[in-house]
């Protein structure tokens, strides 16, 4: 279903904005190449992507993530009128252009939004969304969920929020100072000069913010109240929360900021540390001085309570102990890895480093490396936006394409990336050279062979023209199929030509196929295989390698002869000698063959070779006359030797 709403959506907005991406269909000669985000499905001459993908330049790109709206922090989804009230969207992408709406409709643009001198117009319902550029793009983010700012009149109106106090900190040392904050409350209201704390303890009394705790007020109970008295609150006092507690010594210490795990780094990356303390730095009394260590060894100059880890292709592992006079303490080990080969550097392959004009290319970053490994792509040195398939594809190539590519592989925190690959664009197809598919130096009889049309101008979805001569082939592949070769049917002068929609190349080069003697080409027995399909000799009068017993050339190598039975009967051999005209002859009439293939398949013939005579039998109705197979009636003798031959041999065996 969902698949069917993207496609709709597709068809509807393609007069809206400009649809890229691989094409296909009926006015082009290109089908889809799936890649990890493509699909190899073609819908409205464009290729299809996986969800969350649209299609751009380069192939299909990933929408940017749903953002988040927010109003301000530590405050309610109310505001007093007449006051402000700042909107912020929140992308984890870090995207730079937002487009804000207000009950669906385009308010502006940027991160924040602010509601100015609120009154009952302004307010509603608010959402955001991350975009690409100030355009509109399918790339686009979907909207945010919805909020809802609601409006506190100065007349009238009550809240029925509650503010909440908040202590910063559980612990502290003795006479250190610690302020206060009072959150959850409307935006717009001025906490600065309308809040008051107060100490619940007996006598319950008003105390102000920083509050320095010693012995007589630790642990002890405080709230907020709103004293402004414009708008009227449901709970203006907050419930109360405990001051901190007084300690002399630190309680915890951990390393934040790096991995929650072992992860792999360059050399070249910068990874900070953190050494944090319970109570914070701020709230100890006296110099705290940091040890940052590396498998036991100080890291000289590092006393600060951030650390930079040492740049160097190692295992770091990592310590980070807090010196306050004689007290210390140390957290766990981390471990960061740093290695400049954990990735090998992936090498971009090309289809095509000379597309031409209106041509596919395809760049692919290296083989799949396995595990969560994810990919970029630049052009000219500037990334590709949102373009992280491991495989990229330009069609109808333009100049604007060409330039330098790269391709980053990130997996674990490590990155490497490939060396540059630089498309040109070509003015036209470029002339093809024939070759053939294997290293032999002939043509053997009755071999299979391949002819290939090659040309760098080589593109998904190009076509091909073969020539015999001046004859033009039904094969429009680039790989002509040469099978079973003969020198009447197949020795010749080849021709191909490249095509690609309109554009065409030269005519090839000719490439002449002789067909000669079957068999291995040899001048000296040790270019000779051995056993079990040759002897190991080479006969110096054909110069080819011969064949052992039961093998025979086809081709360019030496084949396995079909096994059959023999058996002489006293019967067949009492009618071949009696038979008029053949005790005389030491060739027995009709066409030779050894495989089915040899035997004309026209309506004289069975089709069939028959593997005791190794002739090919005639078909009913049909007698021999001479060689061949005809209508009507034949020579009598030859005839009647075939025909007993097939008949009392096929009882026979």
């Amino acid at each position: 279903m969902s698949r069917v709403i993207l496609t709709i959506f597709l068809v509807l907005r393609a007069t809206q904005l400009n649809v890229e991406g691989a094409t296909c269909g009926p006015t082009t000669s290109l089908t889809c190449q799936k890649t990890d985000k493509t699909l190899g499905t073609c819908i409205n001459g464009t290729c299809q992507c996986e969800t969350g993908y649209f299609p751009i330049r380069s192939g299909c790109g990933q929408k940017l993530d749903k953002p988040t709206a927010q109003w301000e922090q530590g405050r309610t989804n109310e505001v007093l009128e007449g006051k402000s009230a700042v909107l912020r969207c929140s992308s984890v992408e870090g995207a730079t252009v937002y487009e804000w709406f207000k009950n669906g409709t385009s308010l502006a643009t940027g991160q924040t939004y602010t509601i100015t001198s609120a009154k009952s117009t302004l307010v509603g319902n608010f959402s955001c969304k991350a975009k690409l550029t100030n355009a509109d793009s399918y790339l686009d983010s979907d909207g945010s969920d919805e909020i809802e700012i609601k409006l506190l009149a100065i007349s009238g109106a009550v809240s029925s929020s509650k503010p909440v106090a908040v202590v910063p900190t559980r612990y502290i040392f003795n006479n250190k100072a610690v302020s206060l904050t009072c959150t959850n409350v409307p935006m717009g209201y001025d906490v600065s000069t309308n809040v008051v704390f107060e100490d619940t303890s007996t006598p319950a009394k008003t105390i102000s913010s920083p509050v320095n705790v010693n012995s007589s007020n630790a642990g002890s109970n405080v709230t907020c109240r709103l004293t402004d008295t414009t708008v009227s609150y449901t709970a203006p006092k907050s419930d109360a929360v405990p001051l901190p507690e007084i300690v002399s010594d630190i309680v915890n210490v951990t390393i934040t900021g790096g991995p929650a795990r072992t992860t792999v780094y360059s050399s070249q990356a910068t990874v900070s540390l953190t050494c944090q303390t319970v109570p914070d730095v701020q709230y100890i009394n006296g110099a705290v001085i940091f040890i940052w260590q590396d498998h036991g060894q100080q890291v000289e100059g590092q006393t600060s309570k951030v650390l930079v880890v040492p740049k160097l292709e190692t295992t770091h592992v990592i310590t980070c102990s807090v010196i306050i006079k004689t007290l210390s303490s140390s957290t766990n080990d981390v471990t960061i890895v740093m290695n400049d080969t954990y990735l090998a550097a992936p090498v971009i392959l090309a289809s095509n480093l000379a597309p031409f004009a209106g041509s596919r290319a395809v760049l692919t970053c290296g083989d799949v490396t396995p595990g969560a490994a994810t990919y970029g792509w630049t052009k000219g040195g500037v990334p590709i936006v949102r373009q992280f398939d491991r495989t990229i594809q330009l069609d109808n190539f333009v100049a604007a394409d060409a330039g330098v590519y790269t391709c980053t592989v990130t997996k674990d925190g490590f990155s490497v990336t490939s060396d540059p690959v630089t498309l040109t664009l070509s003015t036209g197809l470029s002339t093809p050279v024939i070759t053939r598919n294997d290293t032999a130096k002939t043509f053997g009889e009755l071999g299979d062979y391949q002819l290939i049309c090659n040309t760098v101008s080589y593109t998904v979805g190009m076509a091909f023209v073969w020539k015999k001569c001046t004859t033009v082939l039904g094969e429009t592949s680039r790989i002509y199929q040469i099978t079973r070769a003969t020198r009447e049917a197949d020795q010749s002068l080849y021709m191909c030509q490249a095509h690609f929609n309109s554009i065409q190349s030269a005519l090839s080069a000719p490439y002449e196929v002789i067909i000669s003697a079957a068999g291995l080409l040899c001048a000296t027995s040790t270019d000779c295989p051995g056993a079990p399909a040759y002897t190991g000799a080479c006969d110096s009068t054909t110069n080819r390698c011969t064949c052992s017993k039961n093998y025979k050339a086809v081709g360019n190598v030496c084949e396995a002869i079909p096994s059959t039975t023999t058996t002489t009967t006293t019967t067949i051999t009492t009618t071949l000698a009696t038979t008029t005209n053949y005790a005389a002859s030491t060739t027995l009439p009709g066409r030779v063959c050894s495989l089915d293939s040899d035997c004309p398949t026209s309506a004289a013939y069975t089709g069939r070779c028959n593997a005791t005579t190794h002739r090919c039998p005639c078909a009913t109705n049909y007698l021999l006359k001479g060689e061949e197979c005809k209508s009507g009636s034949g020579e009598t003798a030859y005839s009647l030797i075939f025909i007993m031959l097939n008949i009392g041999l096929s009882r026979l065996f």
